[in-house]
């Protein structure tokens, strides 16, 4: 009798021998190439700005060194200058500065004693005095005008921002006159921290995700669903400021003195709402494009690129061991600073310092990677330190910002109150393989 099974097994093995051989070779192969994939193809390796960065255009203060008096302003504020443009008439001449706040305490007092002859006749000295004062005010007049004068220039294109009223102040040395922002080079400041940091490098790419956050704290971000139309094609955009504030002001109604509990059992009572953020599907059919009407948050989802131009590592260290004669000159300066002073503790109690003992010197420092390379080349041996705290500190440039990104940051930094966009914003700092 013919056992059925092994008929029916090699009728198996006949039929489908092939076939298992195929799909084994093929498995094979793919575990291959898997393996090749993740052995030799690499990923970019990428350190996370702290915090949300901003999207800020490349700005530059005009001041100056010394004071100086504001003459004339020649641009009026938020216009756009050229290069090397004048912006304002100024005297940068010592003398001739003290001379002017002599002339504007002079006019200050003439004031102060026209305020009081409204409400009294003056005394004979006030009024002896009122005649020289506006006589040495006229005399000024005169002097001033002759006054040398120099002119502050652009040192870039773009939008010029000038304060209401400079001309006639004295600006003291170093302190702001004018600042120019360009709104074509677009500019994020952050710093980086955590275990891949060590490798951050000027000239090292960017990646930028844009947070479309701004407005007033009404968002909707909704998918366009319209009869008939495949699933997808569905669409989709985001709205800021979409009613006005209406909804917020629904919201506050209701929740405003409402208590919430948090984690952990917290209680607090609401007094205001700030965001609100509404997602759903909005029913839609074809409409003529007349213009006007609500357009969606342009740059939402698209890349954002650039690369590091400027960066600094630092680092907050504590010493663990500083050579003795080190720690002695610390302590010993230390010590001569705090034996003429009276210290006193929290509770009020004063004490006279005799001594220092257990000293520990924490640190911030700044890097120089081309010092660190002669450093190790001239075998210097590293000082011990327990690390507290490290950062890359940098400044990127976006690469070819889109005109509507320009737009937007111009809109956000020359509003009233200025603000802008928040970003994620990703250093490469290298690759890595897969695996």
């Amino acid at each position: 009798m013919v056992d059925w099974r092994k008929k029916w097994r090699r009728r198996f093995i006949a039929r489908y021998i092939v076939y298992l051989e195929v799909f084994g070779y093929l498995f094979v192969g793919v575990v291959v190439v898997a393996i090749a994939l993740l052995f030799f193809f690499k990923v970019d390796d990428v350190s996370q700005a702290y915090s949300n960065p901003l999207i800020k255009p490349h700005e530059q203060e005009v001041s100056q060194k010394t004071d100086v008096i504001v003459l004339n302003v020649l641009v009026r504020n938020h216009a756009e200058v050229a290069k090397e443009q004048p912006l304002a008439e100024v005297c940068d001449d010592p003398a001739w500065v003290r001379r002017y706040q002599a002339a504007q305490h002079s006019d200050s007092l003439i004031a102060a004693l026209d305020r009081t002859a409204d409400r009294r006749e003056l005394m004979p000295d006030e009024k002896v005095l009122q005649e020289a004062l506006k006589k040495a005010s006229e005399h000024w007049e005169v002097r001033l005008a002759r006054m040398p004068k120099v002119f502050l220039r652009a040192p870039l294109a773009g939008v010029a921002v000038v304060e209401d009223g400079l001309a006639g102040q004295v600006v003291p040395a170093g302190k702001e006159i004018v600042h120019i922002l360009d709104f074509n080079d677009l500019r994020i400041s952050s710093d980086l921290r955590g275990a891949n940091l060590a490798d951050a490098r000027v000239g090292q790419p960017i990646k930028v995700e844009a947070l479309t956050t701004y407005g007033n704290g009404e968002i909707l971000r909704g998918d366009f669903d319209r009869s008939g139309q495949w699933r997808w094609k569905k669409r989709h955009g985001q709205f800021n400021s979409v009613a006005a504030g209406k909804i917020k002001d629904i919201l506050q109604d209701h929740f405003k003195g409402e208590v919430v509990t948090l984690e952990e059992d917290t209680l607090f009572a609401v007094s205001k709402v700030t965001e609100v953020d509404l997602q759903g599907t909005l029913r839609v059919e074809d409409a003529p494009d007349a213009g006007g009407g609500l357009d969606p948050e342009p740059f939402s989802e698209t890349p954002i690129l650039g690369h590091v131009i400027e960066g600094t590592h630092t680092a907050l260290v504590r010493f663990l061991d500083l050579p003795d004669s080190l720690q002695a000159r610390v302590e010993g300066a230390l010590l001569e600073k705090l034996k003429a002073q009276v210290v006193r503790s929290l509770d009020g109690s004063a004490f006279s310092v005799k001594g220092i003992r257990d000293l520990k010197v924490t640190v911030k420092m700044e890097g120089d990677e081309k010092g660190l390379k002669k450093a190790y080349l001239d075998g210097a041996e590293p000082l011990l330190t327990e690390k507290v705290e490290r950062k890359f500190i940098f400044e990127a440039k976006i690469d070819n910002p889109s005109p509507a990104l320009k737009a937007k940051v111009r809109e956000l930094a020359l509003a009233g109150t200025p603000t802008y966009i928040k970003t994620k914003t990703e250093v490469v700092v290298g690759q890595r393989r897969i695996a």
